[in-house]
């Protein structure tokens, strides 16, 4: 099975729109990758899964590059088939419900 890369691009193009996250992943990557700027990822993963949301975070067996990025690790959302547009604007609702 394949993700579904249009549900990347859409989280991406929202995520876009909050100057406090850099997205870290291109466009049309398999994964999306962020960092929120004033907020550890360890932190924001709590807050996501207090609200339902699956994801990874930290380094995520990448240490040096999050040393060569200057960032002290990061959040990864990926999608599968059966994920929505429903479950991309929730995704999005509880990412902007936590960086507010």
């Amino acid at each position: 099975h394949r993700p579904n890369l249009d549900l990347i691009k859409y989280m991406y193009d929202g995520l876009k729109k909050n100057s406090r996250i850099k997205i870290l992943s291109s466009r049309d990557a398999a994964v999306l990758t962020f960092v929120v700027d004033g907020m550890h990822p360890l932190d924001f993963g709590v807050l996501a899964g207090a609200n339902g949301i699956c994801l990874r975070v930290g380094n995520m067996c990448a240490s040096w590059i999050c040393h060569a990025m200057g960032v002290d690790g990061a959040v990864r959302v990926s999608v599968g088939p059966w994920n929505t547009k429903l479950d991309a604007d929730k995704f999005l609702s509880v990412v902007e419900k936590i960086v507010k």
